[in-house]
């Protein structure tokens, strides 16, 4: 497993580097001139997709930040599980652009497999993530139902 734990944390940082690095230096979200010229009916969800997410320099540019920031943090264990968990969202808006606006397959599976590396990865840390968010939930303001000797106690 662990094997599998690294192998997940590699390839998916090193996809998520070279997907972030695309639209950092302007190979994606670029429309072609031909694609511009067409009445807006004729075009395809693949390319006004394009146009839309190209359209702010900024939000392009914020996707691939948080893409080769999130690749970076995969690389380190000590911050593999805040990137999975940035990242999680992240890729699933992707796969979903992709699954509802019809871009490439090539992509969609690309996104599939770092999303199944990222849910495989939040898997091994299922312990951490069930004692922060459900078994050691309200230390710190407890619930009233509570004797409160046993709260003082704590």
């Amino acid at each position: 497993m662990k094997t599998m734990y690294t192998l997940c944390r590699y390839a998916a940082a090193f996809l998520l580097l070279l997907y972030g690095f695309a639209k950092l230096n302007g190979a994606q979200f670029t429309v072609l001139d031909s694609q511009l010229d067409r009445p807006m009916r004729e075009v395809s969800g693949f390319w006004l997709t394009w146009y839309y997410f190209g359209y702010s320099l900024f939000y392009g540019n914020l996707i691939g930040l948080v893409q080769v920031s999130g690749g970076v943090l995969l690389m380190f264990r000590r911050t593999t599980l805040l990137a999975t968990c940035i990242l999680l969202g992240v890729v699933g808006n992707i796969i979903l652009i992709n699954i509802f606006y019809d871009i490439a397959t090539g992509a969609l599976l690309v996104a599939c497999f770092i999303e199944a590396c990222l849910l495989f990865i939040l898997w091994q840390h299922r312990q951490e993530l069930l004692d922060v968010f459900w078994n050691m939930q309200n230390r710190v303001y407890p619930s009233r139902n509570r004797p409160l000797y046993r709260v003082l106690l704590e």
